[in-house]
């Protein structure tokens, strides 16, 4: 497992960096796709939720379309992370952006799809990208995530691996 981990570790290190050279307007229009998937499905991936976490359908099915939301808002926001000129004494004066790489996400239990979308996609758009590590108890919805972000046709930013946290904890090197 350990040589399998480090071979992903590797994957999304790759990936980042293509993806941070991809504009941020460009990178918007993936969230304008995933919006509409989780709107079409979102009776289909209620019910994932409803089924691990054992809430209503109703409350199931609004997060689901939160997270729609959000994706929404960010698919048409303002680029806040082009470079600022400044004025100072100096001749030029800029403050820039600059992505981090590949973020871990140990996502806990509660609003599966939520606390993933919320974690990852202001964080894919600024030009990282993500590992999420779904809590055990809510795996569909960890794989569920998985194939939607690969049908609004992300190029492996996201990348979601299973029981991984073991992995990181016994080899505190990433931290």
């Amino acid at each position: 497992m350990k040589e399998s981990i480090q071979n992903k570790l590797q994957k999304t290190q790759q990936s980042f960096k293509k993806w941070k050279n991809i504009p941020f307007e460009e990178r918007q229009k993936y969230f304008a796709k995933l919006s509409e998937i989780l709107s079409a499905r979102k009776q289909k991936f209620g019910k994932i939720i409803t089924q691990e976490m054992k809430k209503p359908i109703s409350k199931s099915v609004a997060e689901i379309e939160k997270c729609a939301t959000l994706c929404d808002y960010y698919a048409v926001a303002e680029n806040v992370l082009k470079p600022e000129k400044i004025h100072t004494e100096f001749q030029i004066s800029e403050v820039h952006h600059e992505p981090l790489g590949a973020i871990l996400g140990v996502m806990p239990w509660n609003f599966p799809f939520w606390r993933a979308i919320r974690f990852a996609v202001p964080a894919i758009l600024a030009g990282n990208t993500v590992i999420l590590n779904h809590a055990s108890i809510c795996l569909k919805s960890g794989d569920t995530l998985q194939e939607i972000i690969e049908e609004a046709g992300f190029p492996e930013c996201f990348l979601r691996y299973r029981n991984a946290w073991t992995f990181w904890l016994g080899n505190s090197r990433f931290f």
